[in-house]
C-alpha cells in the first residue's frame, strides 16, 4: 500500500518536473480534488453502513475489477 503510493507520487514527482511544469498549481488541485473525493466517500459510507461487510467487499471488488479492465481497453 504505501510503498506503491510512493512509487506512483515519485513518478508523477519526476513526470512533472521533466515537462517543465511548476509543481504548487498540481499538487493544489490533486489535493483538493483527493480531499473532496475522500468527503464524498465519507459521506457515501456513512449512508452505506446498514448494508453488510461482505457484500460492500464484493462491490468493491468487482469495482476495481471493472476500472482494471476499463483500463486495459
Amino acid at each position: 500500500g504505501r510503498i506503491a503510493t510512493s512509487i506512483d507520487a515519485f513518478s508523477a514527482g519526476i513526470s512533472l518536473s521533466l515537462m517543465g511544469n511548476k509543481i504548487l498549481k498540481p499538487a493544489l488541485l490533486i489535493g483538493f480534488i483527493t480531499f473532496a473525493n475522500s468527503l464524498i466517500g465519507f459521506k457515501i459510507g456513512g449512508k452505506l453502513r446498514h448494508i453488510p461487510q461482505k457484500i460492500m467487499e464484493i462491490i468493491a471488488g468487482l469495482l476495481l475489477i471493472f476500472l482494471g479492465i476499463k483500463a486495459v481497453i
